[in-house]
């Protein structure tokens, strides 16, 4: 995967403060240099996809649908087990 370019480098970083202010998201000055790589990383690979030929003939991508589970599910910690849409976790939750 190529790297994006410098100067994407600091559209990506522009982008991320504007997004972060329009959506009045506070992000931890330490945590600024990961969310920025990621979105280096998200624009690599987007234009890797974008860069693939794609023709009238290709098939489209499987598609997962998901059922709602019986009986509730557990997803680590957390255990959904009724309608309420409430969260409790395993090791309080009878």
């Amino acid at each position: 995967m190529t790297p994006h370019a410098p100067d994407a480098s600091e559209a990506i970083e522009r982008w991320v403060d504007q997004a972060a202010t329009l959506l009045d998201l506070t992000i931890a000055p330490e945590h600024l240099p990961g969310v920025r790589r990621y979105f280096g990383l998200a624009a690599d690979m987007a234009a890797l996809v974008n860069g693939l030929p794609l023709t009238a003939t290709d098939d489209g991508a499987e598609s997962f649908v998901p059922i709602e589970p019986v009986g509730g599910t557990h997803r680590g910690g957390l255990d959904i087990s009724d309608d309420s849409g409430e969260v409790h976790r395993k090791d309080t939750h009878p």
